[in-house]
């Protein structure tokens, strides 16, 4: 539908209310549009929207206010109630406004670097702990939250190698990184990102960016690179 082409607005009565702001969050990270997905409760259609930078949600809904029967939210995030028969002019509406604040240019995802470092940065062989994560996650920890505002921090490492690799659900990559001269090999998980990894070289050194989350497992806390992007180093 190319009335919808700036944004992803979708329904379907049978979605749960529980998971309808996670999907949106989904369709963002997908396609890049400012994204509305609704369900039905007590007769009337509710929803959970999201945003791109590029775009304030907010200001958009209070133009299509006349659609709804009550909305609230910020830039980034809303939640939404209207009529099933309103949906038509609503989507309509709503596209309308957030192509004139994209001045009618999709726009496209940019990745902000904070830093480049290195392995040894993030995980010293000295700080090495069955019970405690090295020193610069902790660190990271004490930034939490984070969301607008204060997203996670972004990092580059260059020159490295995937070492090992295996995919879940034919589309996820579990990966394993070694750069050389350091003892410690990183694990990372890479999600949607089957596309991204056939254009690798294999057995070249890679650049990765990545954020640094925890994966917690069986009682065991260990440090997972949460992959941005991968490419073959120049």
């Amino acid at each position: 539908d190319e009335k919808q082409h700036f944004t992803n607005v979708v329904y379907d009565e049978n979605w749960s209310k529980g998971v309808i702001g996670i999907v949106a969050s989904r369709l963002v990270e997908k396609n890049y549009r400012p994204s509305i997905v609704l369900t039905k409760s007590n007769g009337k259609l509710t929803g959970s929207g999201r945003s791109i930078p590029e775009v304030n949600l907010y200001e958009a809904l209070v133009k299509c206010s006349h659609h709804l029967e009550q909305f609230g939210g910020h830039a980034f995030a809303c939640g939404l109630t209207l009529k099933e028969e309103s949906l038509a002019v609503f989507k309509e509406t709503f596209d309308k406004e957030i192509a004139a604040q994209m001045d009618h240019q999709l726009c496209v995802p940019t990745l902000a670097i904070d830093l480049e470092i290195d392995f040894s940065n993030v995980y010293s062989p000295t700080d090495v702990s069955p019970t405690k994560l090295p020193k610069f996650v902790r660190v990271l920890q004490q930034m939490e939250p984070h969301g607008p505002g204060n997203m996670r921090p972004v990092f580059i490492t260059k020159n490295v190698y995937i070492s090992d690799f295996r995919f879940l659900k034919e589309v996820h990559l579990k990966m394993e990184f070694q750069q050389k001269g350091f003892p410690v090999r990183l694990d990372g998980i890479a999600f949607n990102f089957l596309e991204q990894f056939q254009k690798i070289e294999e057995a070249k050194p890679v650049d990765i960016v990545y954020s640094i989350s925890v994966n917690r497992w069986n009682g065991k806390e260990s440090v997972q690179l949460e992959i941005r992007d991968v490419r073959n180093s120049v």
